[in-house]
């Protein structure tokens, strides 16, 4: 039985030493035959663009010929005619995972030690090289600040292509890093000013290139970096095209999980894993499924290797409209948002484009691209991106191991709403624990936050709606239980106003739930029993009142 390649993105080492590998070779022939002078594959992290990357600079490679040959001809490539392409042409890989700069200066000096390493392990070039193609080679290995740094990759072309008189194929990975640590929205665009040099001079009438594969996220590049680049062909999550290079499909899900005699696990993995739709065609998060396979166990471990950036995005954006969407989100629903082309440094904290940002970071998926328009049905695309929320949102409201909520959520599930060991003291004292954590210009999102717990743990007993009115002047969470012998609730939260008092405030919350005739909701869907309950909140105190519906 194969190893498992966990961990590994060098391509000749994952073939030659016997690992699984899932081949997607045939994406040489897609980019020959229909991919176009420039390609920008943009994929949610750890979905292969590297090892894809790693795979084509092998194949093209004219240095590698001799050492490629064998190795592809026992892949799906080996028997097409495209095997005469196999190290035809010079290949140039370059990856910015570690050109890591929040300004400038900083840019430049890490660019140039990339670049400055890059050619130095290529000195051989010189060899042939004219007098003023020597200078300019020399000035960028030793000159940090030299003129032709933001022209490095034509010249990086026109080196190779004058060397083994044959056009070059240009590979680069992780295209978002450059810019993605920016301190602030100047040095983004200094830095998007030298990119848009630096891709146009390579990519635009450049007569040294084969054609150029670029790969990344998306998070803000089309804007900033290739405004000039008129040739370029994306491929989005949302696009058309090389929709199965990245990830894995049904079939080869299937086919990996026999070879390890985990067929019977099929269902859970796609529950878990799958979901994905890139282009219409459906995808399983690979990182994942081989985790699985080599575990045996289900977990979220893709999302264990993000960070906190997403979640504390989401935290930041205390609108309504947001949060209502989120919960829908939870409760398993799709919403209709439109999706952004790119996503540049001065809009990436804005409320519209929460949504690009999380669809194309892969915490969502689009069910269904509406043409022209631009807009998706996006939803929440597995098991594990539902955790990746769930984990996040107990984590920053209610600590991840809170015995209160759970003993909060068995008072409600018994209906013991006041008294001893309730639902009101359970959460009086998350609010106690929790609140001070933030500002009193946010602590509205506390106020959402709590809601989105409730709505997250208890999703698979009731169907969860929310109503939310002028941020925290009134929310309403409706709890329909899907055991239509159990107890429906209604809840309203509302703040006690200037001069108001918990009493007036809970009186309020309840004739406002009385007015909108939700017994009527619950009778008619079979539930045979509902309570109301108002809560009123004031700082970190509140107070709890229901009547039965």
């Amino acid at each position: 039985m194969k190893k498992l390649p966990i961990g590994i993105d060098d391509f000749v080492k994952l073939v030659e030493d016997g690992y699984y590998y899932v081949d997607k070779t045939m994406l040489i022939a897609d980019l020959l035959e229909h991919g176009g002078e420039v390609v920008v594959l943009e994929r949610p992290r750890r979905f292969g663009k590297t090892l894809t990357l790693q795979m084509l600079f092998h194949f093209f490679d004219i240095s590698r010929a001799e050492t490629s040959r064998p190795i592809f001809e026992k892949l799906a490539i080996g028997n097409t005619q495209y095997m005469s392409e196999l190290g035809k042409y010079p290949a140039v890989f370059m990856s910015y995972k570690d050109i890591q700069a929040r300004n400038m200066q900083q840019f430049r000096t890490n660019f140039h030690k990339s670049i400055r390493y890059y050619l130095s392990e290529c000195s051989f070039l010189l060899d042939r090289l004219g007098p003023g193609d020597t200078e300019v080679f020399h000035d960028l290995v030793k000159n940090e600040n030299s003129i032709f740094l933001n022209n490095a990759l034509f010249f990086l072309t026109k080196f190779f292509s004058t060397y083994y008189n044959q056009r070059v194929v240009l590979l680069v990975d992780e295209i978002e890093s450059l810019s993605a640590y920016c301190e602030s929205e100047e040095a983004y665009e200094e830095m998007s000013a030298f990119l848009r040099i630096l891709y146009s001079s390579v990519t635009k009438s450049n007569p040294y290139l084969k054609f150029c594969l670029m790969c990344g996220i998306m998070r803000s590049s089309r804007e900033g970096y290739f405004t000039d680049v008129t040739n370029a062909r994306f491929v989005s999550v949302v696009d058309e095209g090389f929709e199965t290079v990245c990830g894995f499909t049904t079939e080869e899900v299937q086919t990996a999980l026999a070879q390890y005699g985990l067929s019977q696990y099929a269902d859970a993995v796609h529950e878990w894993y799958g979901g994905y739709k890139f282009g219409g065609t459906e995808i399983y998060n690979p990182w994942s499924v081989v985790q699985f396979i080599a575990i045996k166990r289900f977990a979220p471990y893709w999302v264990q290797t993000s960070n906190d950036e997403v979640i504390n995005f989401i935290f930041r954006m205390s609108l309504d409209t947001v949060y209502h969407d989120m919960f829908n989100l939870f409760n398993g629903e799709s919403i209709r948002k439109f999706v952004f082309k790119s996503l540049p440094f001065r809009d990436l904290m804005a409320r519209k484009k929460i949504w690009t940002l999380l669809l194309f970071n892969g915490y969502l998926t689009a069910e269904q691209v509406f043409d022209e328009t631009g807009y998706c049905q996006l939803s929440l695309p597995n098991k594990e991106t539902f955790l990746f929320f769930q984990n996040g949102f107990y984590e920053k409201f209610i600590g991840l191991n809170n015995l209160h909520f759970e003993e909060l959520l068995n008072s409600l599930r018994g209906n013991n709403l006041k008294g001893e060991n309730s639902f009101e003291t359970n959460f009086q004292e998350i609010f106690k624990a929790r609140l001070p954590e933030f500002t009193a210009e946010n602590q509205e999102v506390f106020y959402y936050g709590m809601i989105g717990c409730m709505v997250l743990a208890l999703k698979d007993e009731y169907k969860c709606y929310t109503n939310i009115e002028g941020k925290t002047e009134k929310i309403e969470l409706i709890l329909e239980p899907k055991d239509k012998n159990r107890d429906g609730f209604v809840f309203s939260f509302k703040m006690v106003g200037i001069g108001g008092s918990f009493r007036e405030t809970m009186e309020e919350g309840l004739k406002g739930i009385d007015q909108k005739k939700y017994r009527t909701l619950f009778f008619e869907n079979g539930v045979k029993r509902a309570s109301a309950v108002a809560i009123a909140i004031y700082e970190d105190i509140l107070r709890v009142s229901c009547v039965t519906l």
